[in-house]
């Protein structure tokens, strides 16, 4: 379900100017994290505003892919920072793929770049996840680096060369 959201339709059924069928569920999605930011933030002033801009993004109107894409880029943000909503998604093995390996990689990017590029977040994310599936990012997960360092006999140990020298 998750990966639909994120995805929307296959290339070949996306006339000009279509509605995307997935524009009802990240509106509730979205919805759904001002649910969040208020009971566990409270309701202070950081997050009024934040709850203000996240506003602004769902009323966005889903006909265009740019519009579309900082809906989706919202919601992977959240789904990278707030524990809450991993484990909202913790039964879906696309969500959890994203927060635990492809988000850690790609989160600082985008925000190094003042999010100016929503579109191009939210592709590298499904590209990373789909095309190179499981495969380490940098340095994430931190664990898999580490057991698989383990793992592997040959990293960090000294082999008897077949002269008899070490």
């Amino acid at each position: 379900m998750f990966r639909s959201v994120l995805l929307g339709p296959a290339l070949c059924n996306r006339p000009e100017g279509m509605r995307d069928p997935a524009h009802a569920r990240l509106n509730a999605h979205l919805r759904g994290l001002d649910e969040v930011l208020t009971v566990h933030y409270g309701r202070g002033a950081a997050t009024k505003q934040a709850l203000a801009e996240l506003r602004k993004v769902a009323e966005l109107p889903c006909t265009t892919a740019g519009n579309l894409a900082c809906k989706r880029a919202a919601i992977l943000f959240a789904l990278h920072s707030e524990p809450v909503v991993q484990s909202y998604f913790a039964d879906e093995p696309f969500a959890r793929d994203l927060y635990e390996r492809v988000l850690p990689f790609l989160v600082p990017r985008f925000l190094k770049h003042s999010c100016q590029s929503p579109e191009a977040f939210v592709h590298a994310c499904v590209l990373l996840a789909d095309m190179w599936e499981g495969e380490t990012l940098g340095n994430w997960p931190r664990a898999k680096v580490r057991a698989a360092a383990h793992d592997d006999a040959t990293v960090g140990d000294l082999h008897e060369r077949g002269d008899g020298e070490r």
